[in-house]
C-alpha cells in the first residue's frame, strides 16, 4: 500500500510546490527530504510502484527518480508520471549512479530534463529544482500567452462570421411578419411566439458578436440593464435543450442582476450544457440561487462524476477539455470566465457536501444602502 510506505516533509508555512521522490535508499532519500522541506512538499516512495500508486493522491508538479528500483524502475516511471498527472510541462530529474549514454538517452526518451549524478551536493540539487521551476512557470505563462492570443483570434473571427446572418434574420422577421395575417401573428399565439423567439435569439446573437468583438480589441465597456434572475434562468435552460435530464431549480433569492443579457445568458447556456452532458441521459441538474450582503450567487450541479480536484482550474484554461474529441473546443468556460471578471464577479468550482458545484459570484445590485440607493460596486481590476 503505498499510503503505508510514503513519508512526507512540508514546510510550515507556505510551500512551494510539491515533489515525488522515488529513491529506494532510505537514508538518502531521508536527507533530500529534510534538505528540501523547509521549501517544498516531499513526498517519499521507496519504489516505482508506489510512486506511482501516489500521483494522483498529491498531485506532485515535479519528479525526482532513481534509475535502477525494483518493481518500476525510474525510466519507466518518468514515461507514466505526465500521462498521470495530465501535466506535461512537469519536470522530471533522473537521481543515478549509472549514467551511461544508453541510460541517459531512454531517460530523455522518457520526459527526463535533467541529470544529477550520485553522490551529489544537495544544495546542488535544490539549485537545480529551483530552476526546474522557474523555467516550467516561464512555460506554463507562455503557452498561457498563446492560448490567449489564439482564442481572441478565433473569437473575434465568429464574431465577425456571426454578424452578418444575425442581422439577415432580424431584418427578415419583420417583412415575414408583415405577409402574414394579422390574426395570426399576435403575441398570444403561437406563429407570434416563434417570431418573438426568433427575433430575440438573432438581437442575442448580434449583441453577443459585438461584445466579443469588443473584448478582442480591448474594450471592456458593457452595455449593462437589469434584468430579473429567474427571468434570465428560464431564458438559459429553454436554450440548453435538457432533453431526458431532470432539471431542478431552487431559487432562494428574487435579486435583480445589472449585466449584459447576452453575455451572461451565454454563461448560464453553457453552464447548463456541461452540467446536462455530465449528468447524462435520465440524469440531473440543479440550478440553486441565493444573495448575501452584497453578492449573488448561482449554483450549478449535477448528478455526474463531478471534476476531479486536480483539474479545477484547468477547465478554465482556453482549449482544455474533458470530452471527448470532436465534441468540445475547450472555449467555453474560460470564455465563460472572462465574461463573469468583466462584470466584476467570480465562476469558480466549490464544493457543496460531497458534490462540487459551479458558482457564479456576481454583484447584487437589489441590495440597498442605508439611503435607498444601490450599492456601488468596484469595477474589477484588469487581469
Amino acid at each position: 500500500n503505498a499510503r503505508a510506505v510514503a513519508t512526507r516533509f512540508a514546510p510550515t508555512g507556505f510551500s512551494a510546490g510539491t515533489i515525488l521522490l522515488a529513491e529506494d535508499d532510505a537514508r538518502l532519500a531521508e536527507m533530500i527530504g529534510r534538505v528540501l522541506g523547509d521549501e517544498y512538499t516531499v513526498v517519499i516512495a521507496h519504489d516505482g510502484a508506489a510512486a506511482l500508486e501516489l500521483v494522483p493522491l498529491h498531485q506532485p508538479q515535479l519528479l525526482i527518480t532513481d534509475v535502477d528500483m525494483p518493481h518500476v524502475n525510474g525510466i519507466e516511471l518518468a514515461r507514466q508520471f505526465r500521462e498521470l498527472t495530465g501535466d506535461r510541462l512537469a519536470p522530471i530529474i533522473v537521481l543515478s549512479a549509472m549514467l551511461d549514454l544508453g541510460t541517459r538517452m531512454a531517460g530523455l526518451d522518457a520526459g527526463a530534463v535533467d541529470y544529477v549524478t550520485k553522490p551529489f551536493d544537495p544544495l546542488e540539487l535544490r539549485a537545480r529544482i529551483r530552476a526546474q521551476f522557474r523555467m516550467r512557470e516561464l512555460a506554463v505563462r507562455l503557452q498561457r500567452a498563446e492560448q490567449l492570443s489564439a482564442m481572441g483570434i478565433l473569437t473575434a473571427g465568429l464574431a465577425h462570421e456571426l454578424r452578418n446572418p444575425a442581422n439577415g434574420i432580424v431584418n427578415a422577421v419583420g417583412p415575414l411578419a408583415d405577409l402574414l395575417p394579422r390574426e395570426l401573428v399576435r403575441p398570444e399565439t403561437a406563429v407570434g411566439q416563434l417570431i418573438e423567439v426568433l427575433t430575440g435569439c438573432a438581437e442575442q446573437i448580434g449583441f453577443l458578436s459585438r461584445q466579443l468583438l469588443g473584448f478582442r480589441k480591448g474594450v471592456v465597456e458593457l452595455d449593462l440593464r437589469q434584468i430579473p434572475v429567474r427571468e434570465l434562468l428560464q431564458r438559459a435552460v429553454s436554450l440548453a435543450h435538457p432533453g431526458s435530464v431532470e432539471i431542478r431549480i431552487d431559487a432562494n433569492s428574487d435579486g435583480i442582476l445589472k449585466c449584459a443579457p447576452p453575455l451572461l445568458m451565454q454563461v448560464l447556456t453553457n453552464l447548463f450544457e456541461n452540467a446536462i452532458y455530465a449528468a447524462g441521459q435520465g440524469g440531473w441538474m440543479q440550478i440553486r440561487t441565493g444573495a448575501k450582503d452584497s453578492k449573488f450567487t448561482i449554483e450549478v450541479s449535477d448528478s455526474g462524476a463531478g471534476v476531479p480536484f486536480p483539474l479545477r482550474e484547468r477547465v478554465f484554461e482556453p482549449f482544455f477539455t474533458t470530452k471527448p474529441t470532436g465534441i468540445g473546443t475547450g472555449l467555453g468556460l474560460s470564455l465563460a470566465r472572462d465574461i463573469v471578471h468583466r462584470h466584476g464577479g467570480v465562476l469558480e468550482i466549490r464544493d457543496r457536501g460531497s458534490i462540487a458545484c459551479f458558482v457564479v459570484e456576481l454583484p447584487n445590485y437589489s441590495a440597498l444602502d442605508a439611503s435607498g440607493k444601490p450599492c456601488m460596486l468596484m469595477a474589477p481590476r484588469s487581469r
